[in-house]
């Protein structure tokens, strides 16, 4: 998928195309049924479809944790059947008139046939725009407009904020249900104190994301290597046992051998089992992983493991 990265009366010689609009932090269910159906339009159309959003280190809603970082986003994006995605550069065009983000940038700029937003979409110098007004502007000009409604699901009004309170309470399982897929938690794995491997339980270390996302604890979670998915048990905190480490995830894999060090993974989290807590003696850590592992190949029910079915495959 293309990446392009713009700054006001940038010229991108963007092709005519639709193009949904929004931040997609998460990219829950509604934002899945919104770009389902900018797909469909794109399609009908016979154009290519196109994301407008924001870096996610943009002062939009500064000191909110960030589900996904860009890369992790551009790559669901890509998977959803976006064709190319847009960063902006917030700072040059947080002063910019609805009206001229609408028709200069979007219209003019963008070369946009068709924008497709959710309802509470906003845009413009203080957010002034909404989803309404967006489609009378458009409409000046020739561009269609979508407004996609508000999305329940299990009785809940989806949104990002949702999603984020169900992760700092550990309630991963429910997060997932809104997210339309495990929470993906990519990167490169790093050296660690090599405690685990002493123990009998060799780990991989891997960044945490936002800070302050995730509830500290121990979650089933599965890691793709390859093209072969396994059975994991991950440690979200800083492992207090020991000496303490700045936040990290700390995932031991079942039933695998072998050298991951400097290679890139992906590790799903899939259900809470427990708090992080520190331990008096290693031989009472031993003990808890054996129950946690338990846990995770008899106790987790098939309803989780049915999470990462077809979704991981």
């Amino acid at each position: 998928m293309t990446e392009y990265y713009y700054k006001y009366r940038e010229k991108l010689n963007i092709p005519p195309c639709v193009m949904a609009l929004g931040f997609f932090d998460g990219i829950h269910v509604g934002h899945r049924e919104l770009l389902s159906r900018a797909r469909r339009r794109a399609d009908e159309l016979s154009l290519p479809l196109g994301v407008f959003t924001f870096a996610s280190d943009s002062k939009i809603k500064a000191g909110t944790p960030r589900i996904y970082s860009d890369r992790q986003k551009a790559e669901i994006l890509s998977e959803l059947g976006v064709d190319f995605i847009i960063f902006a550069d917030f700072n040059s065009v947080r002063l910019m008139s609805d009206l001229s983000f609408a028709q200069t940038v979007l219209a003019d700029d963008f070369n946009v046939k068709c924008a497709v937003c959710g309802y509470n979409y906003r845009f413009g110098l203080g957010a002034s725009g909404n989803a309404n007004d967006l489609e009378i502007m458009l409409s000046e000009c020739g561009v269609e407009c979508i407004v996609c409604e508000k999305l329940e699901y299990f009785g809940w009004y989806v949104s990002t904020s949702l999603i984020r309170e169900f992760l700092s309470h550990g309630n991963v399982f429910a997060a997932n249900k809104f997210l339309g897929e495990p929470l993906r938690i990519g990167g490169t794995v790093t050296s660690g104190n090599g405690v685990g491997h002493s123990l009998g339980y060799p780990t991989i270390n891997t960044a945490c994301p936002s800070p302050s996302l995730l509830k500290y604890g121990v979650y089933a979670s599965a890691v793709r290597i390859g093209d072969k998915i396994y059975k994991a048990l991950t440690n979200v905190g800083i492992c207090p046992t020991f000496t303490e480490r700045k936040e990290h995830l700390e995932t031991y894999i079942l039933n695998f051998e072998g050298d991951l060090y400097g290679k890139n993974v992906t590790v799903y989290l899939l259900d809470f089992i427990r708090e992080e807590k520190k331990f008096s003696t290693e031989k009472e850590l031993i003990m808890q992983i054996n129950i946690d592992k338990n846990t995770v190949l008899h106790e987790i029910g098939d309803y989780v493991w049915e999470q990462i079915g077809q979704k991981l495959q």
